[in-house]
């Protein structure tokens, strides 16, 4: 298969095959198959990078969510309106619950992000925290706000308790923060 490069004053950029280059240099091969394509414009780039990782290895939710921003900018131009999450899901052929997922990432504040990559660099077996974790973190809490929004005065001080007890194993697991958001709906209706 070969790899996929533009022409860039006078020199060839690799967009695609970075592994079968590498594997080429190896065997001292002097030439190697090519498909030399235009130039990829900025968005272009963006979404062959996120078609190629759908399908071969699967970014991570939080790469993805790091990604997003730029792509919904440059579909804000082209569309010349914010794009849906139907015509992201189109674009960079990801599903729409992980472009929904994402988001919830994407909206966090960036010391929380930070956290979450600082986390997820470690090697598994020492990872406290997960994409998982911050997503089912920011869903209960944006049903608390919507349900009780004087319960939650301060998002952050919510999100570094339950982080702390979750780290505790005061909160066993991360699917027990869906009790949060029905509790908040049953005081709502008056349970």
């Amino acid at each position: 298969m070969p790899i996929s490069v533009d022409k860039e004053r006078g020199r060839y950029v690799l967009i695609d095959g970075e592994r079968r280059w590498r594997c080429s240099l190896k065997l001292n091969k002097k030439t190697i198959p090519a498909l030399v394509q235009d130039k990829p414009d900025a968005l272009g780039n963006l979404l062959l990078m996120f078609n190629i990782h759908a399908l071969r290895e699967q970014w991570d939710l939080l790469t993805i969510a790091l990604k997003l921003p730029r792509v919904i900018g440059l579909l804000r131009r082209r569309f010349k309106k914010d794009p849906t999450e139907k015509d992201i899901a189109e674009e960079t052929g990801l599903p729409r619950a992980s472009i929904r997922r994402s988001r919830l990432l994407m909206d966090m504040p960036q010391e929380y992000r930070d956290q979450l990559l600082t986390d997820l660099q470690k090697p598994k077996n020492q990872q406290q925290l997960s994409e998982d974790f911050f997503i089912e973190l920011e869903r209960a809490l944006k049903t608390v706000e919507r349900a009780l929004p004087a319960a939650l005065a301060n998002k952050n001080v919510a999100r570094d308790v339950l982080i702390e007890k979750y780290k505790k194993r005061v909160i066993p697991h991360l699917v027990d923060l869906r009790y949060i958001p029905k509790i908040a709906r049953a005081s709502k209706v008056g349970r």
